[in-house]
Parts: C-alpha cells; sequence; structure tokens
C-alpha cells in the first residue's frame, strides 16, 4: 500500500495532495484495476468513500519513511482532511521504484501508473469540493454518499459550474 501511495503522490505534477484526492483517487483506480481490488477496502464515510487503511498509512507509514509528510496546517480540514507533500526522500524512492518497474518491464505496475497519470490529468486541478461532486454524482459511487456530512452542500454549491468552466478553458 505504501509504494501505490508513493507511486499516486510521485507520479503527480504537484507532488502534493489532499488526504481527500488520495482517498478518492485510490478509490477509482481500485474500481478500474482489477489487480487492485483486493487491496483496498472502502467503506461509507463522513467525505464518501474512505479506507482507513489508507488514512492510517498516510499519517503513519511503517516501511517508506520521510517519503512523505501529513499535515492539517493551512489546509480546509472540512473537505480535504488534510495534504501530504512528497519529500526530496520521497522523490528519490519514487525515482528508483520507477526505474525498477520499468527495468523489470512489470506491465501490471506499468499500466496502473498509466491510470495514475490519466486520474492525476482528470482530478488533481479540482479542489476537494469539486472532487467530492464528481463523486457524489457518479452513480456508480453514489451509495457512498449516505454517511456524508457534506454531500447535500457539495451538490447545491458552484462546484458543477466550477468544474465546467475548467474543463472549457482547458480545450481552448
Amino acid at each position: 500500500m505504501e509504494y501505490l501511495i508513493l507511486l499516486l503522490l510521485g507520479s503527480s505534477k504537484k507532488e502534493r495532495l489532499t488526504h481527500l484526492h488520495i482517498q478518492k483517487e485510490i478509490f477509482m483506480l481500485k474500481k478500474a484495476t482489477d489487480s487492485l481490488k483486493p487491496l483496498f477496502r472502502f467503506i461509507k464515510h463522513y467525505r464518501g468513500p474512505f479506507s482507513p487503511e489508507i488514512a492510517e498509512t498516510l499519517k503513519s507509514p511503517m516501511f517508506l519513511d520521510n517519503c512523505w509528510s501529513f499535515s492539517t496546517e493551512g489546509s480546509d480540514k472540512k473537505y480535504s482532511g488534510g495534504v501530504v507533500h512528497l519529500t526530496k526522500e520521497g522523490k528519490e524512492e519514487y525515482d528508483k521504484l520507477v526505474e525498477d518497474i520499468h527495468a523489470k518491464n512489470n506491465d501490471k505496475l506499468i499500466q496502473i501508473m498509466a491510470g495514475m497519470r490519466l486520474i492525476h490529468d482528470l482530478y488533481d486541478d479540482l479542489d476537494p469540493k469539486e472532487l467530492l461532486y464528481v463523486v457524489y454524482k457518479t452513480e456508480e459511487f453514489e451509495e457512498y454518499t449516505e454517511k456524508s456530512i457534506v454531500s447535500e452542500e457539495v451538490i447545491k454549491s458552484d462546484a458543477k459550474d466550477h468544474i465546467k468552466k475548467q474543463y472549457l478553458e482547458n480545450l481552448v
């Protein structure tokens, strides 16, 4: 799990993601990738699909010490849940890991990394409220609004308009 989180963080152009983004992006990867389905358990939670194991790993990694830092300072905790920054050591570990994956021609991980890049392109520029809007309005994920304390607020917000504007600007 820690290495997949490292791959997700390292493959993002931002080298920092909100806790919410990591949770939702791994959730979407899991839905799209058969090999990841048995690795992650997601439950209905206050901000949609949530993996307690991912949350714990972000706060207290067991194997990849100093590869990322987790902070709730300066973030909108209500939506983001905190921010995870890739460290210099994390970037070096990420580069070694990617090199190793390519050297071993690990097709499964190469496909997962391609999926990560696609997910980053689609979702990294969304703010947490916009990302939640996408999750809540995706029919396949609707059941995860059940325990959400923010779903009604997010759905009624202007997130939809911001998303449309952002994607239209990127098309031009």
